[in-house]
């Protein structure tokens, strides 16, 4: 159609266009091009021999390419289209240098880091391509005393964390095992050292088994009495059962309402293939947990609310309510 229009420079290719048919504008003098998104094939050698040509976009709405459609153009040709698409795709096919557009608004996670309160990774949610942003308040940890918390973990920041403002405490002498379950016992225990209260005065015994003279029996007292933490039906507690995910969801929001923190945060739990398996007392809770950045997926797709809190998960859960969500609503 143009070839070999040797001074044509620029050009504005219409809405009614669907194809870029062969050869159409081998060796003209473009510099750059734009292809609608109403295109859907490029014809071989439709660019041939533009040696000027250093930039084409190409949108997802192109899905054939012809043979050779940039050979003979600018060393530097870079082409830009999105990630995953068929422009990108030919292009690392033939070894043109690409700028790629991202899409990392459906995905992102809070990474721990050793000696910062962690950072951002946002995660393209068509390729898995990421960046990371850095924490605005970076908080420094101390030296780490387990020889079972890697520096490098994601969770160590977490662990650390809460070693040094005493919340938790290892399991032996230099162990912290991280992947051991906490049990809903130790999970009330930590909520007593994270409120500061004096639970001396609780001697009451709201659960049948929950024996007074246990190191749990006055946390456990404590929390049933302000209502932070609820049994698990027929007067128990049981407090030796693993803690779960959910249960961890209701007890922080328990905790949470009751001292006047902000609980408007939500988010939408059917984005998880596994949201059916909340329990319907725990859904709300969950909601909050999730949109405000307590809780995020065991993978994109899930959140197994039914599976056991880890001690390294539990520490970076407490790490992030106490840094970012316990703070009383204006």
């Amino acid at each position: 159609a143009f070839a070999s229009c040797s001074s044509l420079s620029s050009l504005k290719i219409g809405k009614g266009v669907t194809e870029i048919g062969v050869g159409a504008f081998t060796t003209t003098a473009l510099t750059s091009v734009t292809i609608p998104d109403n295109v859907i094939e490029i014809g071989s050698y439709a660019f041939r021999g533009c040696e000027s040509l250093n930039s084409a976009t190409i949108p997802v709405s192109v899905k054939t390419f012809g043979n050779d459609i940039f050979d003979g153009c600018a060393a530097d040709l870079k082409i830009s289209c999105e990630c995953k698409s068929a422009a990108a795709e030919y292009a690392e096919k033939n070894g043109i240098a690409t700028e790629l557009t991202h899409d990392y608004s459906g995905i992102s996670v809070v990474k721990p880091t050793y000696k910062d309160y962690g950072y951002t990774l946002h995660i393209c949610s068509r390729c898995g391509d990421s960046y990371k942003t850095d924490p605005v308040d970076p908080i420094p940890l101390p030296d780490n005393p387990y020889g079972d918390v890697p520096l490098d973990a994601w969770y160590t920041a977490g662990v650390l964390y809460c070693t040094e403002k005493g919340y938790m405490s290892g399991t032996g002498t230099g162990t912290f095992s991280p992947g051991a379950t906490l049990t809903r016992a130790m999970f009330v225990t930590i909520l007593v050292k994270i409120d500061g209260a004096d639970v001396s005065s609780y001697t009451g015994k709201p659960f049948k088994d929950v024996p007074t003279g246990k190191w749990y029996s006055k946390p456990v007292a404590w929390a049933s009495a302000m209502g932070y933490a609820g049994g698990t039906g027929n007067g128990k507690f049981s407090p030796d059962a693993a803690m779960t995910r959910e249960t961890l969801a209701q007890f922080f929001f328990n905790y949470s309402s009751k001292k006047g923190y902000d609980v408007s945060a939500s988010a939408d739990l059917s984005k998880f293939t596994d949201a059916m398996k909340i329990s319907g007392w725990a859904r709300p809770a969950m909601s909050w947990a999730v949109g405000s950045g307590l809780i995020s997926g065991t993978s994109a797709t899930t959140v197994s609310p039914k599976g056991s809190a880890t001690r390294a998960q539990v520490a970076v859960i407490i790490m992030n309510y106490v840094e970012k969500i316990a703070v009383p609503a204006e």
